[in-house]
C-alpha cells in the first residue's frame, strides 16, 4: 500500500470552486482535463526488457497470463501519473514518459542507479536510499513546455535539491525525489515564478497527485475507512468559518465540498459529521445498485487543537451506512464482497477525476454492476487489467489502429534461470487480425483474442 499524502485543498464553493480563487474552476468528474500518459519508456527496470508503450486517450486493456507484470506496469503507470515512485526506491531503474496537457507538455527521464557509498559526495550521502542490493541514487530531469505564450523549461532534480535557471533562486532548493508523498512536480510549479505556468498545471497536477493503482482485493475499501484517512478542518476564529481543509488518504474532491458547505456543523461537531448520500454523487450511486433507500457518511471528531487564530479540528473513522427498505441499517462491514468492491470502486472514481488504473476490475461483480463501473469511468483515462473475459466483452472498438491503442500485450520468458518480461503495444497485424474477426460480430471480444492466440 503506498503511503497517504497530505496537502492543504482549499475550501469549495457550492459550485465546486475554490472559495479563494472562484476563477479557478474545479473539473467534474464527467469532464476530465490533463495530464495524460501518452509514453513511457523503459531503459532499465526489474526484469523487463527495453520498450516503448503508447497509450490511446480513451481505455487502456493489458493483456497476458499470470505472472507477466501486467500489476507492475499498472503500479508504474501510477508512479508516473503523480511523480511518485517512492514504491522503487530501494531498486535501480531507469523510465522516461510524457505527460500532455492541453496547455503543453512535460517530458520527465527518472533514475535509480545503485552507486557505492564511498564515491557519494558527502552532504549527498544522507540522502541516499540503501536497500538489499546497495545504496541507490535517484536523479530526474524535466523538460516543461507550455504552448501559449511559448515557453521551455529544463529543471534538474535529485534526492537533495532541485535547481534550473528558471528558479528566482540562488541556491538549490529541497527535491525530496522518490520520497512518499513529496508531489516533485507540484514542488517545481511552486517554486517557479511564472504565474502563466503555474495557473496552467497547478490545479491539473493536483488532480493526479494521488494517482494510484485500484487493486485486485479490497486494500483500496480499508485503506478508506482505515486511521489513514482522513480530514482536517482549520475554523477561524471568532467567526468558525472554514479557512482551509488539509486530508490524508484518497479523498474525493465532491467530500471537500460537502465538508465546506457544512461549517456550522463542523464548527459545532462535538463527536463527528454526518454527510448525507445527496451530497455524495458517488455514495448516491453505490446505494441505489444496492436497493438501499437511503445512505450516508459518518466521520468521527478524532482530535481538537487551537493556535492563535485557528481551530483544527481532525474528523476519521469514515463509516458509510445503508438503510433497507424496512428501516433496518446496515454498516459498510457488513456488505458482500462484491458490494464493498463497488463501493470502493465509486469511491476511488470520485476521487480519481483524470485517470483510472484498476486491477481485475470486474472481480466480485455481476455483469450488471461490471457495465455500470464501465459506465462510470466515463471519459477518464484507464488502465486496466484484467484475467476476467466479461471485462473485455464491455469493449466496444471502432478499427484496426483503436485495437492496436487500446491492447497492451505482456509477456514473460525464462532464461538461463531468469525471468524477462516483455511488454508492448499489440502489433498491426494482430490488430487487423482481431478487428476483421470483431467486425463479423458473432464472437465476444474475449473469445476473438483467444482464438487468434491474442490472449
Amino acid at each position: 500500500m503506498q503511503p497517504p499524502t497530505s496537502f492543504a485543498v482549499p475550501v469549495l464553493d457550492e459550485g465546486g470552486r475554490p472559495r479563494e480563487n472562484a476563477a479557478a474552476t474545479r473539473q467534474a468528474a464527467d469532464t476530465p482535463k490533463g495530464p495524460k500518459l501518452a509514453r513511457l519508456k523503459i531503459e532499465s527496470f526489474r526484469g523487463v526488457e527495453p520498450c516503448e508503450l503508447r497509450f490511446s486517450d480513451g481505455f487502456n486493456v493489458l493483456l497476458g497470463l499470470n505472472a507477466t507484470g501486467k500489476t507492475t506496469l499498472l503500479e508504474l503507470v501510477a508512479a508516473a501519473v503523480s511523480f511518485d515512485f517512492s514504491k522503487f526506491k530501494n531498486e535501480p531503474f531507469a523510465v522516461e514518459y510524457d505527460l500532455v496537457f492541453s496547455t503543453g507538455s512535460i517530458q520527465a527521464s527518472v533514475r535509480n542507479e545503485r552507486v557505492e557509498q564511498s564515491d557519494l559526495p558527502e552532504a549527498f550521502a544522507a540522502h541516499s536510499f540503501s536497500g538489499g542490493a546497495g545504496v541507490y541514487a535517484p536523479s530526474a530531469h524535466l523538460l516543461v513546455r507550455l504552448d501559449e505564450p511559448s515557453e521551455e523549461w529544463s529543471v534538474q532534480a535529485d534526492r537533495s535539491s532541485v535547481w534550473s535557471d528558471k528558479l528566482n533562486r540562488e541556491r538549490p532548493l529541497p527535491a525530496l525525489l522518490l520520497e512518499g508523498g513529496s508531489n516533485l512536480l507540484l514542488r517545481v510549479f511552486q517554486l517557479i515564478s511564472h504565474q502563466e505556468l503555474i495557473a496552467a498545471y497547478l490545479d491539473d497536477l493536483r488532480s493526479c497527485a494521488t494517482a494510484r493503482r485500484f487493486d485486485e482485493a479490497l486494500d483500496v475499501f480499508r485503506e478508506i475507512t482505515s486511521a489513514s484517512t482522513w480530514i482536517e478542518a482549520s475554523m477561524s476564529r471568532p467567526d468558525g468559518l472554514a479557512a482551509m481543509f488539509k486530508s490524508a488518504g484518497l479523498i474525493p474532491g465532491d467530500l471537500l465540498a460537502a465538508m465546506s458547505a457544512r461549517e456550522s456543523d463542523i464548527s459545532a461537531a462535538n463527536q463527528g459529521v454526518t454527510i448525507p448520500s445527496e451530497a455524495l454523487s458517488f455514495l448516491h450511486e453505490a446505494s441505489e445498485l444496492f436497493g438501499f433507500n437511503a445512505a450516508r457518511l459518518e466521520m468521527r471528531l478524532e482530535g481538537k487543537t487551537d493556535d492563535q487564530t485557528r481551530t483544527h479540528l481532525r474528523f476519521g473513522d469514515f463509516r458509510f451506512m445503508f438503510e433497507d427498505p424496512d428501516g433496518s441499517v446496515v454498516r459498510h462491514e457488513d456488505l458482500s464482497y462484491g458490494q464493498k468492491r463497488l463501493l470502493a470502486f465509486y469511491y476511488y472514481l470520485a476521487a480519481s477525476p483524470t485517470t483510472v488504473i484498476a486491477d481485475e476490475l470486474v472481480d466480485g461483480l455481476h455483469h450488471l454492476w461490471i457495465s455500470k463501473s464501465i459506465d462510470a469511468v466515463g471519459d477518464r483515462r484507464a488502465f486496466l487489467a484484467s484475467q476476467n473475459p466479461l471485462l473485455l466483452d464491455h469493449l466496444e472498438l471502432d478499427s484496426a489502429e483503436h485495437v492496436a491503442s487500446t491492447f497492451i500485450v505482456c509477456r514473460a520468458e525464462r532464461s538461463e534461470g531468469k525471468k524477462r518480461m516483455f511488454w508492448s503495444n499489440m502489433s498491426a497485424y494482430d490488430s487487423d487480425r482481431f478487428f476483421r474477426a470483431y467486425k463479423v460480430d458473432v464472437e465476444h471480444v474475449s473469445e476473438i483474442l483467444i482464438s487468434k492466440g491474442l490472449w
